[in-house]
């Protein structure tokens, strides 16, 4: 098991364990967008049904399905940047302590776990890394899958016929 350590301001693990870590990260990632756009969803079809008169009133009076339907997807992108922006904040706010004051193993677990025999050479503080482009890749990730999260709930409420929208309240 080839292992290469911290040197010159660069640390490269190549591990079977690094390989692992990074599918792991990548599966928790997908749930968590899972779980984001099954809020966003249920928030969109919980607009909708709030505004279901409103929405009758708007076929009625002649707006096309495909207005209505860039209606909710204005307010998913709303969401969508508010959601990115607090994520991003408090990404900024771990990070700096991360990069300040670094996660000390030893402290936490102390003497009793051997790291290097799983395959991990770590010896005693983990320091964060600033990684500006990903803070941008994750602010526009957000929007988009609000963006795409709203497209169904979007059609679902853009589709009801605009008579019984109107008089069942």
């Amino acid at each position: 098991m080839p292992i290469e350590a911290y040197s010159g301001g660069v640390c490269s693990v190549s591990s079977p364990i690094v390989e692992i870590e990074m599918q792991a990260v990548g599966g928790i990632m997908s749930i968590v967008l899972l779980i984001g756009m099954v809020g966003i969803i249920n928030n969109i079809i919980l607009s909708a049904l709030e505004r279901k008169s409103e929405i009758g009133m708007m076929k009625a009076l002649g707006m096309r399905e495909w207005e209505i339907v860039f209606v909710f997807m204005v307010e998913a992108t709303g969401i969508g940047i508010f959601g990115g922006l607090a994520g991003c904040l408090l990404g900024f706010i771990g990070v700096s302590w991360l990069v300040n004051n670094g996660l000390n193993f030893t402290a936490i677990y102390g003497d009793w776990l051997d790291w290097a025999e799983y395959g991990v050479p770590l010896l005693d503080t983990i320091y964060g890394v600033w990684n500006y482009p990903t803070f941008s890749y994750v602010f526009f990730l957000g929007i988009f899958v609000a963006i795409v999260s709203s497209i169904i709930p979007a059609y679902w409420a853009a589709h009801k016929d605009p008579v019984e929208s109107i008089y069942r309240r």
